[in-house]
């Protein structure tokens, strides 16, 4: 949150402090993986979604797909963090 989180009305009519305002928590720079790139737009935000894709010749290591979506999720000490990081393995051709 920005701004004032208490205000009071004045005498004048006029609002003390500043209006309050809340953007989202960034998340930390998303890294492209070996072998792949990060679809853009990629917000860096929480709750924000990042597509992952891997080059041709390659796959996810976890799924044999090329491409997979990533959340900006919170952790439980409300740190930021993305959620189901991917990593393109091995050429498949």
């Amino acid at each position: 949150m920005d701004g004032s989180s208490q205000r009071t009305c004045q005498s004048n009519g006029r609002w003390s402090g500043k209006a309050p305002s809340c953007s989202p928590l960034p998340c930390p720079a998303l890294m492209p993986p070996d072998n792949g790139y990060l679809q853009l737009p990629c917000p860096a935000v929480y709750q924000s979604q990042c597509t992952v894709r891997c080059f041709d010749g390659y796959e996810l290591a976890s799924t044999n797909d090329t491409i997979s979506t990533v959340t900006c999720d919170l952790t439980s000490n409300n740190q930021t963090m993305w959620s189901n990081t991917e990593e393109c393995k091995g050429n498949v051709w």
